[in-house]
């Protein structure tokens, strides 16, 4: 940063947009300043996995010649998974430049309402991972929703979802939806047969949902879902006591099929000899909206973030 203070010259080359597509911060310590600065130099895809992001208590000299306001960001790829510090207005601060946002991670983060309404603002979003965020409130997810109408993937698995949250987040969801994951809701009743018959009706199209650990979730969910959602190929109900397991052998016709915890060892046999087309226990983990998955460190939704060299 020091360079580009030096000459005009210098400040041109360290502005121009071309060599500032990607970056990879990922566990690396930063301040709110530099994190600013890059998205003044139009940086578009930024990882800052388990990054921590320390505020500017004197903000240096130089600060005000690096970035004189703050204009609209043109990040499209952003992944603040596990960042420090908790305090959700850092986050905030920096999602309220975005508007081109179409994929982002806020996994295991603390957010609030200010955060979900900068995320709001992203009409083009696609890509949704909340997995495990803390602070999420009912009129939270119902801003996101309502103003991202073009998300394909959205990832709420354990976010202390309560009956509010999932009637929010069932009413709003947007219909194109294809990828979906809210699992986690362990209390009884917050997510339930007439839950997932909304849902269905909401989005057709969905091809993979991840229900697992729903514990008043029973068969008659199961038979609708495969009976209705067309082009469903993943199904994840682990942990769904409810489900009768003899209505598993209806699952013909997926692609994939995980009811880990369900039933024996056995059973697993079974239903793999009865479903010799569906993988069955094969996914433990669920992919869905998540940026970084199985060997692809080096990228986030498969853009690159860093260069391999």
């Amino acid at each position: 940063m020091m360079a580009i203070l030096a000459c005009r010259h210098f400040r041109d080359v360290g502005y121009n947009p071309s060599l500032w597509e990607y970056m990879d911060l990922g566990e690396r310590c930063v301040t709110e300043t530099e994190v600013h600065s890059l998205m003044n130099r139009g940086i578009r895809i930024l990882r800052l996995t388990h990054a921590k992001i320390n505020r500017d208590m004197h903000p240096p000299l130089e600060a005000p010649l690096l970035h004189p306001s703050p204009s609209p960001s043109k990040l499209t790829h952003l992944d603040l998974s596990g960042t420090a510090p908790e305090d959700p207005s850092v986050i905030a601060a920096l999602l309220e430049r975005c508007f081109k946002l179409e994929a982002v991670s806020l996994e295991q983060r603390v957010i609030d309402d200010r955060v979900c309404s900068a995320l709001s603002c992203n009409v083009d979003l696609q890509y949704l991972n909340l997995t495990m965020c803390q602070g999420l409130s009912p009129d939270g997810i119902r801003a996101i929703l309502q103003g991202c109408r073009r998300l394909l993937e959205v990832n709420m698995a354990w976010t202390n979802l309560e009956v509010e949250h999932v009637d929010a987040a069932i009413r709003f969801m947007p219909r194109g939806v294809r990828r979906l994951n809210l699992s986690g809701i362990r209390e009884k009743n917050c997510l339930n047969d007439e839950d997932i018959m909304q849902l269905i009706m909401r989005c057709p199209r969905i091809v993979e949902v991840d229900l697992s650990d729903a514990p008043s979730i029973t068969e008659r969910s199961l038979k609708a879902m495969l009976h209705n959602l067309r082009y469903l190929k993943d199904l994840s109900v682990s942990r769904c006591y409810g489900i009768e397991p003899a209505a598993l052998l209806l699952a013909r016709g997926l692609r994939t099929l995980n009811v880990y915890g369900n039933i024996t060892l056995e059973g697993v046999h079974m239903l793999r000899e009865h479903l010799s087309e569906v993988s069955v226990n094969k996914s433990p983990f669920s992919t869905i909206a998540v940026p970084t998955h199985g060997e692809h460190v080096t990228s986030i939704w498969g853009h690159r973030t860093r260069d391999l060299y």
